[in-house]
């Protein structure tokens, strides 16, 4: 069944007297809910002031990703991915909402095709201290339920420039 689609209209309010270019990073993840047989879209939005980010990339080694707890693909990287949190030294949880910490982001792990790297990106990270953790376990990461997944070379990473920083996980 279809429900009537409703406009919303997001609008920011500022002081400031200079334009600002921003971006809304809209988290599908936890936006779509399964309810019975229907899905529903409660978008979850977060609104960043460009100047005031910067992005993190990497590599990944392959046994990271072809580990035999995996359960992803390692034909193509699906199923493994980069869990990013807000503080240094957080320790990796799953993405629910259990009480405990939650990712501020989950970048999907892709191959390149000429080298065949494994790699990670997160852009429009807000300046500040961050943890970041590979799960090769991502496909059994449930939203909605507190899921036992294991967690890889968690490093501290700091965003202070709108430069990329380059962190390779081992």
């Amino acid at each position: 069944s279809w429900a009537p689609i409703v406009t919303r209209i997001l609008s920011v309010c500022g002081c400031q007297s200079t334009p600002t270019e921003m971006t809304v990073d809209i988290n599908l993840r936890d936006s779509i809910d399964l309810s019975g047989i229907d899905y529903k879209l409660a978008p979850v939005l977060k609104l960043v002031q460009d100047d005031q980010t910067g992005s993190i990339s990497g590599k990944i080694k392959k046994k990271l990703v072809t580990d035999s707890d995996c359960t992803g693909n390692p034909a193509t990287g699906e199923g493994s991915a980069v869990y990013l949190y807000e503080g240094f030294n957080v320790e990796p949880d799953d993405d629910d909402d259990d009480g405990a910490v939650k990712p501020e982001y989950i970048a999907p792990v892709k191959v390149n095709p000429k080298s065949g790297q494994y790699t990670y990106e997160f852009g429009f990270v807000p300046f500040g201290n961050y943890t970041i953790a590979f799960t090769c376990q991502l496909n059994l990461d449930d939203p909605d339920e507190d899921d036992d997944i294991e967690f890889n070379a968690p490093k501290n990473v700091q965003v202070a420039k709108t430069k990329p920083i380059n962190i390779p996980l081992r």
